[in-house]
């Protein structure tokens, strides 16, 4: 579960395979998340412990039961 709003009762479900990220392929990431982000986050990148991970999704799921007919999307990759 991603995120969802208890009050509105919308959710979004994502289901993936991950795998941490090699050096090389997590500088690169590390680079196009601080050209987004504060650059105070590469204080945490740059930490011995941090760790990149990749999830390639496998189904992912949008509900939204704000109205007298729910709205669900799923998809499947």
């Amino acid at each position: 579960m991603i995120g969802w709003d208890l009050e509105k009762h919308i959710t979004l479900q994502y289901e993936g395979l991950g795998y941490e990220l090699e050096k090389d392929e997590s500088e690169k990431y590390k680079k196009l998340f601080l050209k987004k982000r504060s650059p105070c986050s590469q204080k945490f990148l740059n930490h011995s412990k941090s760790r990149l991970f990749k999830i390639k999704p496998v189904w992912i799921s949008y509900s939204d039961y704000t109205k007298k007919k729910p709205k669900v999307s799923e998809f499947n990759f």
